[in-house]
């Protein structure tokens, strides 16, 4: 087995940012802290003097202009489940690791303090991405699009692979580009032995008697038989050592998808331009996408909730002509969608909800590797930006309807590339022009010919059509016509039977 840890030593701090860059490089700064100490802070802030660990007071006093949060634990789980959902595309073995909201309390269950993390098993899923390489380069274009910073590191347990991240150990070298198998063991199992007990996230009890008894690195411990372990530390330790060596399985829970995607974010009062919803938008159409991948699911509506600050609420509706999982196609048509919004309030927090799945359709690849259906695609991805920019109601096509009449015989209908609905056969009917002017203008008779910016010569005809005897008749006489002088336009002109009246009714293209 091959596991890959995922840790976010920022996402307390990062996940009040709007913007990737905001954590480390913004000019204002900002503290997060937690029981009225400061757990982290940006590069601002630790310019005027503030580190971890300072009280909050001392803090205000070294920076007063900083923006102080207190720390949410809720907000880094819907983060870290947001991040999950992403990942769900690599493999459908991935556990989720949140920080204890009360860690004195854990300390009597499990020799290790929980720390924000993912865990994900990758052994299966390596072909698909053609080897180790292709699989850590999707993975880092996956989280690019969330922002949050990141630590990674590879080992064959998955509780090593949380050890060797957590002590900012690169283990990724030691593996196969490939394949994804171990290549230098004993470099490994140096690394793992060379680990200082003092820089793992044990708990205190556990910390106070390595000190006690002078041991200092992991391989100490590891060298020890495992009586002596067990009646010195216990057996929860001695069971967690063995699930490092591999001696003892490690069963971790993966994450179960919900029947429905439903996410947010929560903003302070400093939204207030959609642009600036640009970037959590991304974070959660990431996540929409993992968990459509996951569940082998497409989309044809996504539906954005925006609560403002004033208690109001906008929503933005995109209507999709195809079910679709594509980011990039969904990024830009929000993006399209903001370009017309005003808001009249900060936002206060963005919502993205999900209900209209279907289940995926295979594609299949023609000899060439070329998608059959990319002409649909292409289309439909036409379609659903001019409805983005114009809106839904501005893009419709034209449906055919059974009624003789040609300025009735047509209807507006909702474009759908897939499926192009017909009302009756029409497959013997007469050439019809697709310009049909209303109303008809009247033509003049000149040498007992219709004149239309000149005399127009007959080609074809004539078409009669009689209806509507019941209620208005109409009884026309239709023909085929174009200019004497050689003009290519052809004019679809009638009689009308009941007036003698000649008229224009469309051109031909």
């Amino acid at each position: 087995m091959l596991w890959l840890c995922l840790r976010f030593p920022l996402l307390p701090l990062e996940v009040f940012q709007l913007h990737p860059l905001e954590s480390e490089d913004g000019t204002e700064p900002v503290i997060v802290a937690d029981r009225q100490r400061v757990l982290l802070c940006n590069a601002p802030a630790r310019s005027k003097g503030v580190k971890p660990g300072v009280s909050l007071a001392t803090a205000r006093a070294l920076s007063p202009k900083s923006r102080c949060f207190e720390r949410d634990l809720q907000l880094e789980k819907q983060a870290l489940e947001s991040l999950a959902y992403s990942c769900y595309h690599l493999t459908p073995a991935v556990a989720l690791c949140t920080a204890d909201s009360q860690p004195e309390k854990s300390e009597k269950k499990t020799p290790l303090l929980a720390t924000d993390s993912l865990r994900l098993e990758i052994s299966g899923c390596l072909r698909l991405f053609k080897g180790l390489s292709g699989l850590l380069n999707t993975l880092k274009q996956t989280l690019v699009d969330h922002g949050y910073s990141y630590r990674t590191s590879l080992a064959p347990t998955p509780g090593t692979a949380f050890l060797l991240n957590y002590s900012n150990t690169d283990t990724i070298p030691l593996f196969d580009k490939i394949s994804g198998k171990l290549n230098h063991s004993q470099d490994f199992a140096r690394l793992l032995a060379a680990l200082p007990l003092s820089a793992l996230p044990y708990n205190r009890q556990l910390q106070k008697k390595f000190k006690a008894t002078g041991f200092c690195c992991l391989g100490d411990l590891l060298r020890l038989p495992h009586a002596a372990i067990g009646k010195r530390y216990g057996k929860d330790f001695l069971t967690h050592l063995q699930q490092l060596s591999g001696k003892t399985p490690d069963p971790q829970s993966a994450i179960t998808l919900p029947p429905r995607f439903d996410q947010s974010l929560s903003f302070d009062n400093t939204i207030t331009a959609a642009d600036m919803l640009v970037f959590p938008m991304q974070r959660l159409l990431r996540a929409l996408c993992g968990y459509l991948h996951g569940r082998r699911l497409h989309c044809s509506r996504i539906n954005w909730h925006l609560s403002l600050l004033d208690g109001g609420t906008e929503s933005i509706v995109l209507q999709l002509s195809q079910p679709q999982n594509q980011f990039a196609h969904f990024l830009a048509l929000s993006r399209l969608q903001l370009e017309g919004q005003k808001l009249k309030s900060p936002v206060a927090s963005l919502r993205l909800h999900v209900n209209h799945l279907y289940p995926a359709a295979e594609q299949s690849s023609d000899l060439f590797n070329h998608h059959s259906g990319g002409r649909e695609e292409d289309m439909a991805a036409v379609l659903d930006k001019l409805r983005a920019r114009l809106g839904p109601e501005a893009v419709y096509r034209l449906a055919p309807m059974d009624n003789h009449i040609p300025e009735q015989a047509w209807r507006k209908a909702d474009v759908d590339v897939s499926n192009s609905d017909s009302t009756g056969s029409h497959e013997h009917q007469p050439p019809r022009p697709l310009w049909l002017l209303q109303p008809p203008p009247p033509l003049r008779i000149v040498n007992h010919m219709p004149y239309w910016h000149g005399e127009l010569e007959i080609l074809n005809g004539p078409e009669r059509i009689e209806s509507c005897w019941w209620q208005q008749a109409i009884c026309r006489d239709y023909f085929v016509a174009r200019h004497r002088d050689g003009s290519n336009t052809l004019c679809w002109i009638y009689r009308d039977r009941l007036t003698n009246g000649w008229f224009l009714h469309g051109t031909f293209a």
